[in-house]
């Protein structure tokens, strides 16, 4: 009776040793990697990074050890990594989505809302519908300046904008006109700015709003031709 239980036993098991056996041999190895979301990233780079090839074992790759490395790149703002053990990787990239152009000490990066760098470019004109910007130590200071601008109809109308001596803002705007704000009393003057703006006074006039003393003064210059 004994060897009976035994022999029907050691028969399942190796059953289920063969089924493992066959099947694993198909899907343990890597059969191909999905990139999705990237943009700015050529997959060929990512691959590259990531150090994972097609026909490795899927047991030997780390999803966590391929996110940790993608998220190093200044362009991915977050990843999510799918191990299929059918042999499939996904990896969907969030890059980080282009603001404007920094001209950093004559080196062109593009930067994020948050002032992050994202990539260093050469073709700028490949990105000449983005904001352009001047200054330095401004970057952890944008994302805060562009929240009090973006309630406004000024903030679509943006071209480029100019961190002056690490402390205010130039805002230059379309039709030519600059904006010159304060260092303090931002909020205020971004709302006088717009009033300057929609008069009916000005329309078509103004050169210039300089707010550097605003509230106690406001200076305007207008076109040469008005």
């Amino acid at each position: 009776m004994t060897s009976y239980y035994y022999a029907k036993n050691n028969a399942y098991m190796e059953n289920i040793e063969n089924y493992l056996h066959n099947n694993f041999k198909n899907f343990a190895s890597l059969k191909k990697i999905d990139v999705l979301g990237n943009n700015l990233l050529l997959k060929k780079s990512i691959l590259e990074l990531i150090n994972v090839r097609v026909g490795q074992k899927l047991y030997l790759i780390s999803a966590n050890d391929i996110r940790d490395k993608l998220l190093k790149l200044d362009e991915i703002s977050d990843v999510n990594v799918n191990i299929n053990y059918s042999g499939l990787i996904k990896i969907t990239i969030n890059e980080r989505k282009p603001f404007a152009i920094w001209w950093n000490k004559n080196s062109p990066w593009l930067i994020d809302e948050e002032g992050s760098k994202i990539l260093k470019i050469k073709d700028v004109d490949s990105y000449k519908n983005l904001v352009i910007i001047f200054g330095q130590n401004f970057n952890d200071k944008l994302k805060t300046f562009l929240d009090l601008l973006k309630p406004f109809s000024l903030y679509g109308k943006i071209k480029s904008l100019h961190y002056v001596g690490n402390r205010r803002w130039d805002v230059y705007i379309e039709d030519n006109i600059v904006i010159k704000l304060p260092e303090n009393n931002i909020a205020n003057s971004i709302k006088k700015t717009e009033k300057v703006l929609n008069s009916l006074k000005y329309k078509d006039k103004i050169d210039i709003i300089d707010l550097r003393l605003y509230p106690e003064k406001l200076f305007l210059r207008l076109k040469d031709k008005v």
